[in-house]
């Protein structure tokens, strides 16, 4: 279901108004009450239905290779009440790490915005005082228990609106009250405050009893236009968005890499299993690596033309690390606990590090068709934040998952999609159109599965036990107790 911006429905409204209204002036002004059109008469109002569908076109058109994309799939109220009945009680509902919260955008200067994540309504808030930082408290006043939304905004601080008490937005103490003379503010007076992150038009919250033990990357080129950051990078363009509702548990959603024998099943298109009568065929490749050591969030952009088999013995050589590795530690078994303990070091502040590569291509007769190779490379960056980069023969386009928990077992996962400026913006939004068909293939399933925590597997399924094992490292600190006071 798609849902046009209120704003710009309002604007294209007006366009068709006006642009009609001035082409029947015209008519009237001239006495044109009918037209020979290829020796047909046509009265003017048939005339004028002419005009407005071909205006929509013009406009459609506009806006396929021009204006920016921004698709919404949400769900039923009622739907949302069943996915109570699906919470699952094997592995905590969230993740230890990162979180999107908003664009940076959407918040200007002295606003003050609500946002319901975690189970808990959060309010976020801009200052009035350069460098306009943002800050994250709990909703609720200790005082009486208004909502501070009704309030308003003091440089870096948030005002009741009921009965004006003065929160710090940095460390959420009470640092006045307007009508309590030469009396000591209690130091129950606070309200909860949370780690934020802003960076390339993006803000985050993280999530977790203790501090960040991990940074995002700074990618530019995945950058949204804003006022409020200035390393945004002008040789890349950011296309539009799409924002989906789904009930599963997040872990789910990122397992579908480790997964690849269900690319074969459920995102090969019925088109290409017909015309594998008449010798087409479309073939994925996959690959899945947890916490590796040459992990790059930017390699050099390759011109996709065929498949070679040099292309897919890269994909195989990932799948061979760990034997090699494995094999390398035998025969340095001698080497010192110094340099063991610099390798354990390196290897632990990336553990929150994951990759896929995927390739696939279309073949008529087992002969590659030039152009159809499309090489993607999937970075994972904790339990909810996903940067892919998708290699074409235009360039290079960059797509920004991000996974927003709003309480057990319901998520907002959204995507951004940029690009090189070598690619045309009609490219860039084609591609945001596939992965929203495909990831609506996931969605149909994850909306009526169940988790199972101790699956039966054989050894075609992949690396889902692995990914598991990684995955289980954001619960490691988890404590119910804690993170109901998150």
């Amino acid at each position: 279901m798609i849902k046009r911006n209120n704003r710009e429905g309002r604007y294209m409204s007006l366009f068709y108004f006006i642009f009609t209204s001035m082409f029947l002036i015209l008519l009237i002004h001239f006495d044109c009450y009918s037209f020979n059109i290829f020796g047909f008469e046509v009265h003017w109002l048939c005339f004028v239905l002419l005009f407005m569908f071909l205006l929509k076109i013009f406009v459609s058109a506009l806006r396929l290779f021009f204006w920016r994309m921004n698709y919404e799939n949400r769900v039923s109220n009622d739907f949302m009440e069943s996915s109570h009945q699906r919470i699952n009680t094997d592995i905590p509902p969230y993740g230890v790490g990162w979180y999107f919260l908003t664009k940076s955008s959407e918040i200007k200067k002295g606003e003050i915005k609500s946002f319901y994540i975690f189970e808990k309504e959060l309010i976020l808030f801009r200052s009035t005082k350069k460098p306009f930082n943002v800050h994250l408290v709990s909703a609720i006043c200790p005082h009486l228990g208004a909502n501070l939304k009704e309030g308003i905004v003091e440089e870096d601080n948030i005002i009741c609106g009921f009965h004006c008490w003065k929160f710090c937005g940095k460390t959420g103490k009470c640092i006045d009250i307007p009508y309590a003379n030469n009396i000591k503010i209690p130091k129950q007076a606070k309200i909860s405050n949370y780690e934020i992150f802003e960076q390339n038009g993006f803000i985050y919250v993280w999530y977790g009893s203790s501090k960040p033990s991990w940074k995002i990357p700074n990618i530019h080129k995945m950058s949204l236009p804003t006022t409020f950051c200035d390393n945004l990078n002008p040789n890349y363009g950011y296309h539009g968005s799409s924002l989906h509702e789904v009930s599963v548990h997040m872990q789910e959603i990122g397992e579908n890499g480790a997964d690849n024998v269900h690319l074969i099943f459920l995102h090969t298109s019925y088109i290409f299993r017909f015309f594998r009568f008449i010798g087409f065929n479309h073939t994925w490749k996959t690959s899945w690596k947890n916490n590796k050591s040459k992990f790059t969030y930017d390699e050099p952009y390759r011109f996709p033309l065929f498949k070679t088999k040099k292309a897919y013995d890269n994909i195989n050589r990932d799948d061979d690390d760990d034997k090699n590795n494995n094999e390398n530690n035998n025969n340095n078994n001698n080497n010192n606990n110094e340099e063991k303990k610099l390798v354990n070091e390196k290897i632990n502040k990336n553990n929150h590090l994951a990759h896929c590569n995927l390739q696939q291509q279309t073949s008529w007769l087992n002969l590659p068709i030039p152009g159809s190779l499309v090489k993607v490379r999937v970075n994972m960056v904790g339990p909810a934040l996903v940067f892919i980069h998708l290699d074409t023969v235009f360039g290079r386009i960059y797509i920004k998952q991000c996974i927003t928990p709003t309480r057990p077992q319901f998520q907002i996962v959204r995507h951004y999609i940029f690009s090189d400026n070598t690619v045309p913006r009609v490219i860039a939004k084609l591609v945001l159109k596939s992965v929203i068909i495909q990831f609506e293939r996931d969605t149909k399933i994850w909306n009526t599965k169940d988790y199972v925590h101790k699956p039966i597997l054989v050894k075609e399924d992949g690396k889902i036990l692995e990914f598991r094992r990684w995955f289980s490292q954001f619960y490691s600190d988890y404590d119910d107790n804690k993170y109901l006071d998150w």
